[in-house]
């Protein structure tokens, strides 16, 4: 399973998950129903998004939003938007390589993404691949040569991210190593919510106070 995002807001601790192929556990003859454990332990808000799988959900926090129902949100009511999938659209690591390509060609045209049918895109989303929790596999070694100009930083390691959203406007992803004895910070970016900018969206009206997660 993806480790699942902890998102904090004032004093609640809320968890989501992404299920992977780990969970599917389909045993033949035995057990024909694919992720029973999954969906029995982590019972995920899919009724009340009007979906009709625990695999595929939606909520909001202060001012983020993580689902898929991207038409129906309005950016300057809710800036951030947050889609949380197990096969990544973009990956240069031969693991899971193409597995989410039929989803990205059915998304792409409608997202504005920063990597656009595998080109840059300066206005849209900004795509982190971690899939690094570890399991009883070990770490997928192998990248694709040579390192396409779309991957900032490649790494095979396992460790975990934080994203941190400081208001309407910023926010700060952090990536750490397991191995590390001390808290280190690996990678990190700053984020600017581009649908504060003139160039690429609506204006992101400020609220009082910090929608700090």
């Amino acid at each position: 399973m993806d480790p699942p995002p902890l998102l904090l807001a004032d004093t609640q601790q809320l968890l989501a998950q992404t299920e992977g192929n780990h969970e599917i556990e389909v045993v033949p003859i035995i057990h024909s129903q694919a992720f029973t454990a999954c969906n029995t332990r982590w019972r995920m808000p899919f009724e009340e998004s009007g979906s009709k799988s625990n695999l595929c959900y939606l909520f909001d926090v202060t001012s983020v939003h993580a689902g898929s129902d991207l038409a129906k949100v309005d950016k300057r009511v809710t800036p951030w938007i947050m889609v949380c999938l197990h096969a990544p659209w973009y990956n240069t690591n031969t693991a899971h390589l193409g597995e989410g390509e039929n989803m990205r060609k059915a998304s792409d045209g409608g997202v504005a993404t920063r990597v656009y049918n595998n080109k840059a895109e300066q206005c849209g989303p900004v795509q982190v691949t971690i899939g690094d929790g570890g399991n009883r596999e070990g770490l997928a070694l192998t990248f694709k040569k040579p390192s396409s100009p779309l991957s900032l930083f490649r790494e095979a390691g396992f460790g975990h991210d934080r994203l941190r959203v400081y208001n309407r406007t910023h926010a700060h992803w952090s990536w750490y190593r397991n191995d590390d004895t001390d808290s280190t910070v690996g990678d990190q970016v700053w984020l600017e919510n581009l649908a504060a900018s003139s160039r690429c969206g609506v204006s992101v009206h400020s609220r009082s106070g910090d929608d700090e997660l």
